[in-house]
């Protein structure tokens, strides 16, 4: 299933066949229900920031990520998904053969540090690492 618009949506429309559902925009509500009812949420392509994935999370939604850019931060590898490291359909499929055997586990891990992984993101907890970070250098404790 394919969620949203996009410059490529008829491309890989054309690509996909029969074999995938194209919905469209839907609301905010419907994302969440498809997020809690999806296996998992594949990302193949690099995220600037990841915020799709902690979304994925924040449901009990499993991802399954390129692991560069911002998937590399918001995904834990092995508790609320899986990231490979070379984009290739080789590595995906091996990704997913990985989440195939752990999907279980991962869903359930997914529920369990889905949300809590979330909050590592929140405007607050930014700030206070910000604020933390300015405190070391004013005080010349730098955490070598």
């Amino acid at each position: 299933m394919v969620v949203g618009e996009g410059s490529q949506k008829r491309y890989l429309q054309a690509m996909a066949g029969n074999n995938s559902r194209f919905t469209g925009q839907v609301t905010d509500q419907e994302l969440a229900s498809l997020y809690s009812q999806a296996r998992a949420l594949i990302i193949p392509q690099e995220e600037d920031f990841g915020y799709v994935s902690l979304e994925a999370q924040f449901f009990g939604c499993p991802v399954v990520a390129y692991a560069v850019g911002g998937t590399s931060e918001t995904v834990v590898d092995g508790k609320t998904g899986i990231l490979f490291a070379k984009q290739s359909p080789e590595s995906l499929r091996n990704a997913l053969a990985r989440y195939h055997t752990l999907s279980y586990n991962l869903k359930i891990g997914t529920i369990t540090h889905g949300k809590k992984n979330v909050e590592r993101f929140r405007k607050e907890a930014f700030f206070r690492s910000f604020q933390n970070l300015v405190d070391g250098v004013l005080s010349g404790d730098l955490g070598d």
